[in-house]
């Protein structure tokens, strides 16, 4: 599926509403799995790839609010 298909022009405004009907802290969760559909929809291998890069900045966001104090780091 690329950004400028027939299905992507029905994939996205169903993204969307879906989007507004979740709570508040399940949109996010929504967007990473309908990210992974789109990627998945062009490559199957690109998956492999954005599973890989999701954990090390989710593990590495959590070390960064662990030796920051909790707070936001400014460099």
């Amino acid at each position: 599926m690329f950004f400028n298909s027939y299905s992507f022009l029905l994939f996205f405004p169903i993204v969307v509403v879906i989007y507004f009907l979740f709570p508040k802290k399940k949109q996010m969760l929504w967007l990473l799995a309908a990210s992974y559909f789109f990627y998945m929809c062009w490559d199957v291998r690109a998956v492999l790839l954005l599973l890989s890069v999701t954990v090390v900045t989710y593990v590495g966001g959590l070390w960064v609010e662990k030796y920051s104090g909790g707070g936001i780091l400014y460099i």
